[in-house]
Formats: C-alpha cells, sequence, structure tokens
C-alpha cells in the first residue's frame, strides 16, 4: 500500500471521484499516453502484460472483466490481511491511517470497518463522529463497533434500542405467555421465550456488556 503521504497527492481511481480523475486524464492528451503515465505512476509496467493481454483477447476475456478480477484479488488479498491476528497497536494505526479515507468509498468502505472491529478500543474520536454522521456508514458497521461507539453516545444506543424494547412489550407470543406463566407449561414458556426474535434482538444489541445491560434495564423502568 502507497505510505499516506504518497496518496496524498495522487487521487484514488475509484468511485465517482476517479472516474472523474480517469475522465479528466484521457481528455487532456493522447489515450495511449495517459494509460502508460499511469502504468509508469502506479509500477505496472510488467514485461509480461502485453502478451498476457494478446492471449486473454484471444479466449475472449475483455479488458473490463480482466481488471476487475485483478482489483478484486486486490481487495481479497487486503481483507484477509486485515482479518489475520490482530496487530500491536502501532501498526494497526498504521494500517488505519492508509486506509481510513476507504470510508468514504462504499465499495472498499469494509476494509476499514473491518480493521477496526478488530480492535475497537482503539477507534479514534474523529472516525467515531465521522461515522455517526454518516447513517450509511453506521448501518455497515458491525455490532462489535456499535458497542464502542454506544458506551460514548447513550443517545445512539438509546435510538437502537426503544424500538427493539417496543418490539419486544408488543409481541403476541411473549404478551400470551406472560398470562399463562402459572400454567403447567412454564418450563416451555420459559425456553421458548428465550427463542423468541424480539428477546433474541434485544440480547444480541447487549452482548456480554454490563454496562449496556444496566443502560436497557433503564430504558425498560422508564418505559412501563
Amino acid at each position: 500500500m502507497d505510505a499516506p503521504a504518497e496518496t496524498a497527492h495522487r487521487p484514488l481511481l475509484v468511485g465517482d471521484a476517479g472516474k472523474d480523475a480517469i475522465k479528466r486524464a484521457m481528455s487532456m492528451g493522447k489515450p495511449d499516453q495517459a494509460i502508460a503515465d499511469f502504468r509508469a505512476a502506479n509500477c505496472l509496467e510488467i514485461p509480461a502484460a502485453d502478451a498476457v493481454y494478446a492471449l486473454l483477447d484471444s479466449l475472449g476475456h475483455s479488458r473490463h472483466s480482466v481488471h476487475t478480477a485483478a482489483l478484486d484479488a486486490a481487495v481479497h488479498a487486503a481483507q484477509k490481511q486485515i482479518q489475520s491476528e490482530p496487530l500491536p497497536a502501532d501498526q494497526h494505526s498504521a494500517l488505519l491511517a492508509q486506509i481510513r479515507l476507504y470510508l468514504d468509498i462504499p465499495q472498499l468502505q469494509h476494509l476499514p470497518l473491518q480493521l477496526l472491529a478488530k480492535q475497537p478500543r482503539l477507534i479514534q474520536n474523529d472516525i467515531h463522529q465521522k461515522i455517526c454522521a454518516s447513517p450509511r456508514l453506521y448501518e455497515s458497521c458491525n455490532i462489535t463497533i456499535k458497542r464502542v461507539l454506544w458506551h460514548q453516545d447513550f443517545a445512539l444506543f438509546r435510538q437502537h434500542m426503544v424500538p427493539l424494547i417496543q418490539a419486544y412489550a408488543e409481541n403476541d407470543d411473549l404478551l400470551w405467555m406472560s398470562r399463562e406463566i402459572a400454567s403447567d407449561s412454564a418450563k416451555e414458556f420459559t425456553s421458548r421465550r428465550r427463542k423468541n426474535t424480539a428477546l433474541a434482538d434485544i440480547s444480541s444489541a447487549i452482548g456480554a456488556d454490563l454496562r449496556l445491560y444496566m443502560q436497557t434495564l433503564g430504558m425498560v423502568r422508564e418505559r412501563f
């Protein structure tokens, strides 16, 4: 990956901004020269590349399919590195500094989000604010990241939990079982209650986090 200083002055050729940058480069001179310049700037001058292209052309593979496969392989390799063993804090921060700009690119935002999920306690305040300011980005976070955000933003946690608590309170199956709790089927009801989707959603959000559990109890007491 490029170092941050190198990436800063070279536009990323992905997303809408990348399309615009490519159009500008192709329109400012000869397209063949623009392609040659790009290959030189990005270490893509591979001696056998032209011969391989000719072979792939003869087999009916379009350049689009070839380049798409190459990009997919690069993303997969980056994802595999991120999903490996957690990095020491300094290496984690260095890698995050390189890929955090992908948070603004829907096709690649899963990479920094996966890295953040490995060590969510290391989420920086500016990234926290960026995620919370973007509903789309927030919804893309897994529950591990969301729990860390909720610790810093009770209003965000409340926004997530209140509909779940309301759905639990209004669940017809749970209401019926609560009225029949003294019957001979109490043991069966307890098992069914634990498997109920409304309760499972609440449990999944809280996990084993005692602080979130206590805050959830507070919201339940407040509403009921």
